[in-house]
């Protein structure tokens, strides 16, 4: 275990803060659960979309599980549909767009955390 780290946490989403990613057009919301704070290799958050769709180029491991509604990702040409109770892997690298129509609440886990700090030591 990592020093300074705690153990064990408990994280209430309704007292963390939600930021909006301004993606695509509709509602685009995330809140970051697990950071950096609590682990050194995991993050994992929860995520709001309604009628949006935007591309991203993944820089680490994904794994999404849908919760409420329906998303559709597209990568490298093949289009994935989840529902509710599905789960959608993306392996790093990835050009992916993901699409939303109606309200999609999901559970994301990334790896590493720190995907966003290493994009800025390499200039991307």
């Amino acid at each position: 275990m990592s020093v300074g780290l705690p153990a064990a946490s408990l994280l209430r989403p309704s007292e963390l803060p939600w930021g909006e990613l301004g993606a695509g057009g509709g509602v685009s919301r995330v809140c970051r659960v697990i950071t950096s704070e609590h682990s050194d290799t995991l993050g994992a958050g929860l995520c709001l979309f309604e009628r949006c769709s935007f591309p991203w180029r993944l820089t680490y491991d994904e794994c999404v599980h849908v919760l409420e509604g329906e998303m559709e990702v597209e990568v490298e040409g093949e289009s994935l549909r989840a529902g509710a109770g599905d789960v959608v892997f993306l392996r790093a690298g990835s050009q992916v767009t993901y699409r939303f129509g109606e309200r999609c609440r999901l559970f994301y886990a990334t790896y590493p955390v720190n995907w966003d700090e290493l994009l800025e030591v390499d200039g991307g």
